[in-house]
């Protein structure tokens, strides 16, 4: 299949938009996806979702990518996807510069 890119993860496993708030970023076609923490808290709360559905969008040194879990350090939101894949994603997803 060669190197998972951010358009090819959307493609696959589709991110749902953000329900609370518009424009927080990584519109795929369907609006914003990002989820803030009090918004991915608040969803999960209302639609509980299953581990391999939730994602965190990462900055550190390396520059920014998605990570397959919930994650605490370095995040800066979080998507949900409808479709979980059909085994882990052992390396992230690294956004472009």
């Amino acid at each position: 299949m060669g190197e998972l890119n951010h358009e090819l993860w959307a493609e696959l496993y589709s991110p749902i938009p953000n329900p609370y708030r518009f424009h927080t970023g990584f519109d795929f076609g369907y609006g914003s996806t990002l989820l803030p923490l009090v918004d991915f808290i608040k969803y999960q709360d209302e639609n509980p979702v299953h581990p391999d559905q939730q994602w965190s969008l990462i900055a550190d040194s390396t520059g920014e990518y998605i990570a397959q879990g919930s994650h605490w350090v370095n995040t800066k939101g979080y998507f949900i996807t409808e479709k979980q894949p059909l085994f882990p994603i052992l390396e992230d997803i690294l956004l472009a510069p």
